[in-house]
């Protein structure tokens, strides 16, 4: 073992941070996909936010876990983009609901 078992939940909390951040990136990828609509743009802008969130992962992975490839981190990182991409989609649209509902003035009704 290269390093000491309490540094290995540092590691796990690392590729937690970097999940998050990479659910992020591809939250702002698709804000700029729906505002432009060139298909050759939004397919280059996929391909490069795919490149930068792998490029990401495998850089934390060397430097931090000393190149090694195993499956907490791994496990770390998907799960933390999953959980984003989940929150994200249900902030949305529930700010899309309340300015909707702003917008045009209605209120929830009292049953």
């Amino acid at each position: 073992m290269l390093y000491e078992t309490q540094a290995q939940l540092g590691v796990f909390f690392l590729f937690v941070l970097c999940g998050f951040l990479c659910g992020l990136i591809f939250d702002f990828q698709k804000i700029i996909e729906n505002k432009v609509k060139n298909k050759f743009f939004s397919n280059f802008l996929l391909f490069f936010c795919v490149f930068l969130s792998s490029f990401t992962y495998f850089l934390i992975n060397l430097i931090f876990n000393y190149g090694e490839l195993r499956w907490f981190p791994l496990f770390a990182f998907l799960l933390s983009f999953s959980i984003e991409k989940t929150i994200a989609q249900n902030m949305f649209a529930l700010t899309r609901k309340i300015c909707y509902n702003i917008k045009h003035g209605r209120k929830k009704k009292r049953s």
